[in-house]
């Protein structure tokens, strides 16, 4: 998927969920899968957020912490 010089692609495998890339401005943003365990009755995932301009990248990890059903 393509729109205003951007490209969107997401993955069914592997660690990368999605990955938006804009070659026009020198930008990318990623989220990536960190940690996913399933213990007991919960399933801790950790997802990265990831954007970079111009060869700088800025990294965030979130927490996501749900009971499974």
């Amino acid at each position: 998927m393509a729109a205003h010089g951007q490209q969107l692609q997401t993955f069914e495998a592997g660690p990368t969920l999605v990955m938006v890339e804009d070659p026009e401005v020198h930008s990318k943003f990623e989220i990536t899968v960190e940690r996913d365990d399933l213990r007991g009755d919960e399933d801790q995932i950790d997802l990265s957020f990831q954007a970079s301009k111009n060869g700088e990248t800025k990294t965030r990890v979130q927490n996501l912490d749900s009971p499974s059903p």
